[in-house]
């Protein structure tokens, strides 16, 4: 998927962004930029960084309307080739489930369905969002869940419904997070918790990627930045601190997640994995984030 959209989708930008979207200082500056020229910002009041200029609604729109390959039928979500995946999501829930009990959970992009899939095992009554229409009806068909379609801010959920909003490498994606994390707050219960995971800007790996392309060490510089479909950058500390200070959170648990390097493994290799990981620092390229709604 990534290299058809880099070869094949022409880049288009917004004009450049003047404040930081999610704590809307002036404060912002230059930081990096990626093999692209795609040109990396960082906000000097809340330490966020991310893509300025932006890519266009049109270029965003092409991306998403084709992200996922659907599955071909009900049969592959639960295939073998998967168990990791649905392992992953199983331990992620019994995180969750430490701060709330099992009710209703919002799935947002969903994709191919597995993490659905994974929290019905679990006995979660799952909803969906997607922001394409035919992934949704093939969600909604093959699962029998609820599904929201289009821009996710304006979805039609009644307020404090939800026990669990579940963003499994989603929030790096939207162009206006604050718009999500506030429609996040209004449709969770109060107490209901808001689950992420993304990639970890300021892990050793990203921090050692952006030395070596800022001194010209690296072919491809800044490709670690995924600038074809990632628009924002989060730490853990970053994330907390917004999430407390602007959008009446409370951040309950953080911990290293578990990312593409354990495709593959046995169900006792990613248990022994996820057993360290809750006692390590928050060091890896994933990290995990459980904040409750005040």
């Amino acid at each position: 998927m990534q290299e058809i959209w880099k070869s094949t989708t022409k880049r288009d930008y917004d004009e450049r962004m003047n404040c930081c979207p999610l704590c809307s200082s002036g404060d912002i500056g230059p930081y990096d930029h990626d093999f692209h020229g795609a040109m990396i910002e960082k906000c000097a009041g809340c330490g966020m960084k991310f893509m300025n200029p932006q890519h266009s609604d049109d270029y965003l729109r092409d991306l998403y309307g084709g992200y996922t390959e659907l599955p071909s039928e009900l049969a592959d979500i639960s295939s073998p080739k998967h168990d990791w995946r649905h392992s992953v999501h199983a331990y992620y829930l019994s995180l969750v489930e430490n701060y709330t009990l099992r009710g209703r959970l919002l799935s947002v992009g969903s994709g191919d369905g597995v993490e659905i899939d994974a929290a019905q095992r679990q006995g979660w009554e799952v909803e969906a969002y997607e922001f394409d229409p035919s992934l949704c009806a093939f969600l909604a068909d093959s699962l029998k869940v609820h599904t929201w379609a289009g821009n996710f801010p304006d979805i039609t959920c009644e307020s404090d419904h939800f026990d669990c909003v579940y963003l499994h490498h989603v929030l790096e994606h939207p162009k206006r997070p604050q718009d999500f994390i506030r429609t996040i707050h209004r449709i969770l219960r109060p107490g209901g918790v808001l689950f992420v995971a993304c990639p970890n800007i300021e892990s050793p790996a990203a921090r050692w990627k952006t030395l070596l392309g800022k001194s010209g060490l690296k072919k491809r510089r800044g490709r670690h930045y995924d600038t074809w479909h990632h628009l924002f950058y989060y730490s853990p500390n970053v994330l907390k601190r917004l999430l407390e200070e602007r959008f009446d959170f409370d951040v309950v648990h953080i911990r290293n997640g578990l990312g593409e390097q354990m495709r593959g493994h046995s169900e006792s290799s990613l248990r022994h994995a996820m057993a360290w990981d809750g006692i390590m620092p928050v060091w890896k390229s994933v990290f995990v984030l459980i904040a409750k709604k005040r």
